[in-house]
């Protein structure tokens, strides 16, 4: 199934002016290098604590950490320090998780011990800054965010920050000057434009606001936001300009993948309820806002994940009602495979939000994804009934059905939703490819046989031929490249690097009948997307195999059987 994302997600920066600003960003530049994920896995059976003990807590952080399982593994660090063991890596990691997940006010707790300590990374003042903020101490969050040396945070970040706190402190004038910083920069157009029209909004100067937000709409360089649509469309219906919010919708309501959400936008603004208040009425919204637009711009690059889990953290802890948030915060867990995560998030998001649909969408194929296909099925049918005839909602229904081995109904829903079509287009093909049907001279029906192109969404599946392996003996593990319903994707090639654990790697190889190298190394590359490892067991535990492409790393665990 198609993940419906593009276009939600878009910033208002230009890639050039991105990957500039990227080149020089440190957020972490102490010699902890905490990053949210840690990328070796340790064998620390750790959860199972003995005594409550310093070390216990230690190693059970550390597991939760390894699976992503962030609240325990910052109630586990958290309990480690107050148990006595302080040092620079476990309260970096401390306050770092804490950030993730949008617990400030517990982080900056840990960020002054560690700043006290000698740590030196900066974003301790990222937090202090944010937490400044949101208690209104709006001097002391310009002082901490200001000592910052980086032109990430003095071009970009610093001024958009410093403008809402000025706003704090119902200063305009000189929020305005802080916001000119960004006027001089073609690349920071759009972005200066549209907080200089909220801004503006707040203060009550709506032709200011106007003449701003013109400058956004006619901005022929970039392709506007979708939040800037929505925060600018409720600007126009509030000031009696309801058919040019109409027309400015319709203006992108041909970008297909958001069309659900561009209806439900356009639903709003014809019934009033999208102008009943300003979308930005707070200081705190407004930082919201900033941060918003930060953890897009790095979520924009693979390198930048980490940081925007960060920041969008941040984003959710002034604004927790800002929905591009929640579903942004989602899609990163979904890219990690943290799909229970996600989909929590998705479920946040209310029925009267225009992310509703896309979240359910992409919330049933998670489920799919997990094989749990009645409650993916459920899902799709309970939108099928909200979104009577909906092309997309049919076709994957169509998906859910096939992949879960109920070919007769599947036929039935990719009929339905070929039946739905009112033009033809090649985003359509799909669905003509997945349900296909001979008939003879006399038009009678004499064969049908389904079809389906694999969705956009690319991994690697580790496919053990048996469940459990007994000690010592072959295990046989095909790796293939495919969709996230596992349907196989040949044209994948790939560098492949293997690695076990509790097993001996005895060969790894292709059907590629010519390979530079040979069948000893523990590397390869996929032919047609696909490759073999085989290992011998271990005595005891489990086997592991760690495999490794040019961006991902997958793992998968067997169970070793021994013999009585």
């Amino acid at each position: 199934m198609k993940r419906q994302t593009t276009g939600i997600f878009k910033h208002m920066l230009k890639a050039s002016y991105i990957i500039t600003l990227l080149s020089g960003i440190g957020i972490f530049n102490s010699c902890t290098g905490n990053f949210i994920n840690m990328p070796e896995y340790q064998q620390e059976q750790a959860y199972l604590l003995q005594k409550d003990t310093a070390y216990g807590n230690y190693l059970a952080g550390r597991v939760a950490h390894i699976r992503q399982d962030y609240d325990n593994a910052a109630r586990y660090y958290v309990r480690t320090i107050e148990k006595g063991m302080v040092n620079e890596d476990l309260l970096g990691k401390t306050y770092i998780i804490l950030a993730s997940q949008g617990k400030i006010d517990q982080a900056v707790k840990y960020a002054g011990i560690a700043r006290k300590n000698g740590d030196k990374n900066n974003f301790i003042d990222v937090i202090n800054a944010v937490y400044a903020f949101k208690h209104g101490d709006y001097k002391s969050s310009r002082v901490a965010l200001n000592s910052i040396n980086e032109k990430t945070y003095k071009k970009l970040i610093a001024p958009l920050f410093n403008a809402w706190s000025y706003v704090g402190e119902d200063n305009y004038e000189q929020a305005v000057t802080e916001l000119q910083k960004l006027s001089g920069m073609e690349e920071m157009k759009t972005v200066y434009s549209l907080h200089s029209g909220l801004i503006s909004e707040y203060f009550g100067k709506t032709k200011d606001a106007q003449k701003y937000y013109d400058i956004v709409i006619n901005d022929k360089a970039n392709d506007m936001s979708f939040r800037a649509l929505q925060i600018i469309s409720n600007f126009l219906v509030r000031n009696g300009e309801k058919e040019k919010a109409l027309n400015l919708v319709a203006k992108y309501y041909g970008s297909s993948n958001i069309k659900e959400m561009l209806a439900s936008l356009r639903e709003k603004i014809n019934q009033g309820s999208a102008a009943s208040s300003r979308l930005v009425n707070t200081p705190d919204e407004g930082a919201g806002e900033v941060f918003l637009e930060i953890a897009l711009l790095f979520k924009s690059v693979p390198v930048g994940h980490d940081y925007a889990q960060i920041y969008m953290a941040v984003s959710e802890y002034f604004n927790p009602d800002n929905d591009i948030a929640k579903i942004a915060m989602a899609d990163l867990f979904e890219e990690r495979l943290m799909l229970n995560d996600a989909n929590k998030y998705y479920d946040s998001i209310g029925k009267k939000s225009e992310m509703y649909y896309p979240a359910q969408m992409k919330k049933a194929n998670n489920l799919s994804a997990e094989k749990k296909y009645s409650e993916a099925i459920k899902v799709l049918k309970r939108l099928l009934r909200e979104n009577p005839g909906n092309f997309q909602v049919l076709f994957n229904l169509g998906d859910v059905l096939r992949v879960s081995n109920n070919q007769p109904d599947a036929i039935k829903y990719y009929n339905k939703a070929i039946n739905s079509i009112f033009y033809e287009s090649e985003k359509y093909w799909p669905v003509y490819y997945a349900l296909a049907v001979s008939y003879d001279k006399n038009g009678q029906e004499i064969s049908r046989q389904t079809l389906m192109t694999a969705n956009e969404e690319t991994v690697l599946h580790i496919r053990p031929e048996q469940k459990t392996v007994k000690a010592g003996r072959l295990l046989f593990i095909p790796l293939q490249y495919g969709d996230s319903a596992g349907n196989w994707k040949p044209m994948e090639k790939h560098h492949l690097k293997v690695t076990v654990e509790n097993a001996t790697l005895e060969g790894l190889g292709s059907a590629c009948s010519y390979v530079e190298g040979n069948y000893a190394q523990n590397t390869v590359d996929t032919y047609y997307g696909e490759a073999m490892a085989v290992v011998r067991a271990g005595e005891a535990g489990s086997v592991k195999i760690t495999v490794s492409d040019e961006e991902r790393t997958y793992t998968c665990e067997i169970p070793v059987i021994v013999a009585k």
